[in-house]
């Protein structure tokens, strides 16, 4: 089970780091046209920066379900609905702390990206 959580968390970053990379790409390729700018230049960072988010409340999210359920093996069936309803709910909300923001910068990036392609060059 181990060995299959690893090979999916390594796949799922190297999509993410492709795709990143690729948004990055445009990114830098509408601030050039745009004629760059502080708010192209921050349109550009923002794929990484939602990166820089996202993986660190992704790996934070499995290691804290995994301790869920963990801690719940031990326990006897009356507490073990509860004691797994609070860590993966704790679980998510932490995960949320580091998700909102991050897919929030990424969304900003991507209007602007678009804004940047639709109008005419500088």
């Amino acid at each position: 089970m181990e060995e299959a959580l690893v090979t999916q968390l390594v796949v799922g970053l190297v999509v993410q780091v492709v795709v990143t990379g690729a948004l990055a790409a445009w990114g830098r390729w509408v601030e050039a046209r745009m004629g760059g700018g502080v708010l192209w230049k921050w349109a550009r960072r923002g794929p990484w920066l939602s990166f820089a988010l996202v993986i660190p409340g992704m790996l934070l999210g499995i290691w804290l379900i995994t301790r869920a359920f963990g801690a719940a093996q031990s326990l006897s069936s009356e507490y073990k609905a509860r004691a797994l309803a609070e860590g993966i709910s704790r679980a998510m909300n932490v995960s949320a702390l580091f998700f909102l923001p991050g897919y929030l910068i990424l969304l900003g990036s991507i209007v602007a990206f678009v804004v940047g392609s639709l109008r005419a060059a500088r």
